[in-house]
């Protein structure tokens, strides 16, 4: 086995699978957090303020909000949003685990759906 770069090694055709393996196997470890980041949008800006302070009660603190723009990339979402729709970023203070990304969908999904039953 030769070692080529920090963490990076070849095996020989005269090295066993074995000992190969024991050393270019990866060592189990948890993902590094994550910044969590969430995009919404609406034709109502008093909508998003309100989104946003929901989301930081489920989420913890906005340290940042993108400013809004026009959210013109797809009319996808026109015949049941209408037009003039903006986007906004909402970036959150605190990293969270990286595995939990499927769970805070499931809770704006449903949050979406809390907003969407009121016809904003």
């Amino acid at each position: 086995m030769m070692k080529i770069a920090p963490g990076l090694m070849v095996c020989s055709s005269n090295t066993s699978f074995v000992e190969c393996a024991a050393v270019l196997m990866a060592q189990v470890r948890l993902p590094d957090p994550v910044l969590l980041v969430i995009a919404a949008f609406s034709r109502h800006s008093t909508l998003l303020t309100e989104v946003c302070a929901a989301l930081e009660s489920a989420f913890g603190p906005v340290t940042l909000t993108s400013l809004p723009y026009d959210f013109i990339q797809t009319t996808y979402y026109q015949a049941a949003m209408g037009s003039g729709l903006k986007k906004v970023f909402f970036v959150f203070n605190d990293l969270v685990p990286a595995d939990s990304l499927a769970n805070f969908k499931i809770q704006t999904n449903s949050m979406e759906e809390t907003v969407a039953a009121g016809k904003h």
